[in-house]
Formats: C-alpha cells, sequence, structure tokens
C-alpha cells in the first residue's frame, strides 16, 4: 500500500514540476519577443522573464522595473504577439478642470 501512495506522489510532483514556469535570461529569449518588449518596456529594464506552455505557443511573462520597483509586466507570444500588457503603480490621470467646481456659477 504505501509503495503504491510513494510512486503516485513521486508521479504527480514530476506533472506537476513540468506545469511549473521557468525562470530564463532576457538573451535566450526569441528576437521576436526581444523586440515586442523593447516596443513596450518604456523608460524600465527587464527584471525578470518567465517562460510557460500555453497550448501549442510559449508565452514570456517580462517584469519591467524603474528604479528596481515592479512598473509593468508583458505576456508575448513566441511570435512576438502581446497578449497582455499591465502597468502597476501609476498614479491616475490629473483631474481636468472643466469648469464645474467655481464659485458663483
Amino acid at each position: 500500500m504505501f509503495r503504491r501512495w510513494l510512486i503516485g506522489l513521486v508521479a504527480l510532483a514530476a506533472a506537476g514540476s513540468s506545469l511549473a514556469d521557468d525562470l530564463v535570461s532576457y538573451e535566450a529569449v526569441p528576437d521576436a519577443v526581444k523586440r515586442t518588449v523593447e516596443a513596450n518596456r518604456g523608460a524600465g529594464t527587464v527584471q525578470q522573464v518567465e517562460v510557460f506552455p500555453f497550448g501549442n505557443v510559449k508565452l514570456y511573462r517580462v517584469q519591467v522595473a524603474v528604479n528596481g520597483v515592479p512598473e509593468r509586466e508583458l505576456q508575448v507570444a513566441e511570435t512576438g504577439k502581446l497578449i497582455r500588457f499591465d502597468e502597476f503603480g501609476t498614479s491616475p490621470a490629473p483631474d481636468q478642470d472643466d469648469g464645474d467646481d467655481e464659485k458663483g456659477n
């Protein structure tokens, strides 16, 4: 009984590790992905890159930081197509003066 349980546990661990995201260096990223990252990273620098399978395609999750603080996260297909763009910690646009808050009007 213990042996079956142990074999099942080992099989489960092996299956789970194949689904985990893998960290890769930016230099190892395909050129198409790099072009998309460069066009969308703004003033930030690439801090971390993870690659994970999505169907028959590899997706690259790229974290971009400014002064060491994460600012953006891009998800780019291996073909270079931008799948998702998230921006963190940005301040909202300043209120526009439409004249409604003036006294006497």
